[in-house]
């Protein structure tokens, strides 16, 4: 049976547990992952490649907005084959406690590996975080689940092309912003002193 390829786009905050899907539950796909590539054009060219050879892609960036995730359904669409999105709902502070123990562990970039900086940095992408809609031209959208064994339903599911066992959940807009040391609202100016690094320059 000739193979088919698949994009598997992550979107969720830092801390969600999008790596660690793709550590567990999907092994043998190919991690397209920006922080490692440094450059969304080589992320591009990856998962083109990878879908081109009948494999999976899988996506992982924090893709917050439409205009992010754009990118992976316009290689999908052009590859004719199948693109998913698999929505990370942790809480922004369970995605804040855990990207703290990452940063001490030094494995993330930028910004992020400084603890002090962490939930500023988290709140302003949970507040530029944009639900995703039907115009996106996603083929499915799932939903990650915090239980190991509804991941792993989920991942026979899509893998064998039938229906998935998550349905998705209404997304609900967070137009409250994180009080926490560091956050700058978008609105407001930075200046150089107090710029930060832009997590979400994947655009």
């Amino acid at each position: 049976m000739e193979s088919k390829g698949l994009v598997i786009v992550a979107v969720g905050l830092p801390g969600a547990g999008k790596s660690r899907f793709h550590e567990k539950f999907l092994p043998d796909a190919v991690r397209c992952c920006q922080d490692l590539l440094k450059r969304r054009e080589k992320v591009e060219a990856l998962v083109e490649e990878t879908v081109r050879a009948g494999k999976v892609a899988y996506v992982d960036r924090t893709d917050l907005d439409p205009k992010q995730r754009s990118h992976w359904v316009k290689i999908a669409k052009r590859c004719n084959v199948e693109v998913v999105a698999l929505r990370f709902t942790a809480d922004v502070s369970t995605c804040i406690e855990r990207a703290k123990a990452r940063a001490s562990r030094g494995e993330h970039d930028g910004d992020l590996n400084n603890p002090s900086k962490v939930a500023g940095l988290v709140g302003m992408l949970k507040n530029r975080q944009k639900p995703i809609g039907k115009g996106e031209r996603f083929d499915q959208v799932l939903e990650a689940s915090e239980e190991d064994h509804e991941n792993v339903a989920l991942v026979n599911a899509l893998l064998g092309r039938t229906p998935s066992p998550t349905k998705r959940k209404a997304e609900e807009p967070d137009t409250q912003y994180l009080d926490s040391p560091g956050f700058l609202p978008p609105q407001e100016k930075r200046t150089k002193k107090d710029a930060v690094v832009d997590l979400t320059a994947e655009d």
